[in-house]
């Protein structure tokens, strides 16, 4: 999914994004709150600057350390 398709989907009200493929996207200064990335593929995703306040992304901080 690139970003456009996931700000879409988001402005469309959708919050579940479990499993999703944002591998190497630029997501850098988005808003994005309440969202569940629980076993998206987020490496190589540029998070710089993202707001992400309450949303989920249990299993993905350990994947992106390594």
């Amino acid at each position: 999914m690139n970003k456009d398709q996931l700000l879409r989907f988001y402005e469309q009200g959708y919050r579940d994004f479990t499993g999703v493929d944002l591998g190497g996207v630029d997501l850098s200064g988005v808003m994005l709150i309440a969202v569940n990335l629980t076993g998206a593929n987020l490496v190589g995703t540029n998070l710089s600057r993202a707001f992400l306040t309450k949303s989920n992304l249990i299993g993905q901080i350990l994947a992106l350390l390594r």
